[in-house]
């Protein structure tokens, strides 16, 4: 990794307190792009880091950047991984962390696709915390795009997971309920959400069919999204009172699917 925080470096040693300004974050090979920006971190050492113990208390981000950039010949700005002994890295070992304003920016020039937060705030720690969004969010795919207007839940750290309780995420498409973890500092992440809420027919099926005629109605939905994080399974139960397309309509549907990178397969229909 190469770190620049040239501008300025603050301590007080009496207080096991560190911080660092204009922190900029990058990869050997990741041409000068930086995966990480702050513009000021904080981080309240515990003193146990005398005994040769690296305790953590308090770690304060203010204006942090996520950016994440794969390029359209599959190469990133992420550091690479060196494959180390085949386990799991260690925990972080922070006891809280807080991020004023996070903003992420993940753009895939090979499958065309884009995500933009421009402000969410951050708090975690072991059991407690929150997330929300400050701003609302896009998603864009090839030509089509939505906006989340809100992002909201519970959520705690332990170093290791993420865990998320009473979320609330709210699309142009959906309204999403959500519990669940997302394993984050492993050697393979993956995610296990439990998931709940109604959408729009129309407006999620031009994610498929962007154009031509689209079914029209409105659905509620239940199930879960597990697997690895770069390529998770949505197990997930239908039902809609009414489904209308070209002048045909069709009443107290019942469905069974499951969606994945590759394709939606209906496992059952009633």
């Amino acid at each position: 990794l190469v770190l620049d925080a040239a501008a300025r470096l603050d301590y007080n040693l009496a207080a096991f307190r560190v911080g660092l300004a204009d922190v900029r974050l990058s990869s050997e090979a990741g041409a000068g792009e930086p995966f990480f920006e702050s513009e000021y971190v904080a981080v309240q050492l515990s003193p146990g880091v005398l005994l040769g113990s690296l305790d953590i208390g308090d770690v304060s981000l203010a204006n942090a950047l996520v950016r994440v950039h794969r390029r359209a010949d599959g190469t990133s700005n992420l550091p690479s991984s060196d494959g180390g002994d085949g386990g799991d890295p260690a925990p972080i070992p922070v006891a809280r962390l807080e991020i004023s304003r996070l903003t992420i920016d993940v753009l895939d020039e090979q499958n065309d696709m884009q995500l933009r937060v421009p402000a969410m705030a951050v708090r975690l720690m072991r059991d407690s915390g929150s997330i929300s969004l400050t701003q609302p969010a896009e998603i864009r795919a090839g030509g089509q795009m939505t906006t989340i207007s809100t992002l909201s839940a519970q959520a705690t750290f332990d170093g290791r997971t993420l865990r998320l309780a009473g979320g609330q995420l709210r699309s142009d498409e959906a309204a999403i309920g959500l519990d669940g973890s997302l394993m984050l500092i492993v050697r393979e992440p993956s995610i296990d959400l439990q998931v709940k809420g109604t959408g729009d027919i129309a407006r999620l099926a031009r994610w498929g069919m962007p154009e031509g005629e689209v079914p029209e109605g409105a659905l509620a939905f239940d199930g879960q999204i597990a697997g690895p994080l770069a390529d998770p399974r949505a197990q997930l139960n239908l039902t809609s009172g009414r489904i209308a397309m070209g002048g045909l309509s069709a009443t107290d549907l019942r469905a069974r699917t499951l969606a994945s990178s590759t394709g939606i397969e209906m496992e059952s229909l009633e």
